[in-house]
């Protein structure tokens, strides 16, 4: 009878320790309820923690894409203030330009982004990096507007400028009064290289 009663004992046990060892899997693995944002009102402002925002310019084939680490979005205004921003601008799906900088100022009525903080601009196709304290763009018309110091890393130039202005449209770009030192590269693209 006492044999019964331990046999009894262990079963019970067993079947304990499993349901225990069965609770705890199940609590391990449940699946956390989503976190959802605070729903406002569609007059408030939003604050995002990392996101994009995506323009596209179909009449230059184009699309701007705008990382940053912070945002805040006002809908009665339309406007966007981000933080540690990228933007990168895509023509005919390449990578043409990228453009960095701490605040980013977008004014969607208007169709201007106002770039701050000191901005670095990286021309892809030009081979051409300028960094510059603030630079505004009106994607409606394709103007570039360029204030401060300015100074030129490229494959074939160097130099400083104490404005720029540039369009877009036809991938222009105007320096004022810049003082530059022309060079040829070290090594010698397949594309556009000159002959001796």
């Amino acid at each position: 009878m006492r044999q019964a009663w331990l046999s009894l004992l262990g079963v019970l046990s067993l079947i304990a320790l499993l349901a225990i060892a069965w609770r705890f899997a199940v609590t391990l693995t449940a699946v956390p309820r989503p976190i959802t944002p605070p729903v406002g009102k569609p007059d408030e402002e939003v604050w995002v923690t990392q996101g994009q925002l995506v323009t596209e310019v179909p009449e230059r084939n184009e699309v701007w894409t705008l990382q940053f680490h912070r945002g805040r979005y006002d809908p009665k205004a339309q406007t966007a203030l981000t933080e540690k921003s990228v933007c990168q601008v895509r023509r005919k799906g390449r990578i043409v330009t990228l453009f960095s900088a701490p605040h980013i100022f977008v004014r969607f009525k208007e169709r201007v982004m106002v770039m701050e903080g000191g901005v670095t601009v990286v021309g892809k196709l030009a081979r051409l990096k300028v960094q510059l304290p603030r630079l505004t763009w009106d994607w409606g018309n394709g103007r570039l507007r360029g204030s401060g110091p300015i100074r030129l890393d490229g494959e074939w130039v160097t130099g400083t400028a104490e404005g720029m202005e540039g369009d877009t449209t036809l991938q222009r770009l105007h320096l004022l009064h810049p003082q530059l030192c022309w060079h040829r590269p070290t090594h010698r693209s397949s594309r556009g290289a000159i002959n001796p």
